[in-house]
């Protein structure tokens, strides 16, 4: 087997990784878009304390069954924010701003008001692309 078709196998593997990791990330997103909702707030809304941490600080309250909650948004890893983009999420949430909750099932502690965050159908095209056009070049160069 020449180096080609070891370097092709690798970049065609990379693909599948990467394309089944943003699909179920996808999943994940669509499944928590129909979790049951509530009506939430924005009770802070502010540029984190660390100037090492640029993700913004945004924490939402809201009641489910009559037990009060309080939870902080959660960003993705990986991200490798900017204040721009701190930003642009402070100006989403200003505090006291209403917002829709969504709540696991079961887990009412749960919850968030960004289900689709992290996905992104992109990344799961870029993968798709990757392992075709690696599958063209293993099949051409065979």
């Amino acid at each position: 087997m020449s180096l080609y078709v070891i370097i092709l196998v690798l970049f065609v593997t990379g693909g599948i990784a990467v394309s089944i990791w943003e699909w179920k990330s996808i999943a994940r997103g669509r499944k928590k878009a129909q979790w049951p909702t509530v009506k939430g707030e924005i009770v802070r809304s502010d540029f984190a304390e660390n100037s090492l941490d640029e993700f913004p600080i945004i924490v939402f309250s809201y009641v489910v069954d009559d037990e009060q909650f309080e939870k902080d948004l959660e960003f993705p890893s990986g991200n490798q924010p900017s204040p721009e983009y701190s930003k642009k999420w402070i100006n989403k949430y200003p505090v006291g701003s209403s917002v829709t909750v969504y709540c696991e099932p079961g887990h009412p502690e749960a919850a968030t008001i960004e289900p689709q965050q992290g996905s992104d159908w992109m990344v799961f095209i870029i993968g798709l692309l990757t392992t075709g056009f690696g599958m063209i070049f293993i099949l051409s160069g065979l």
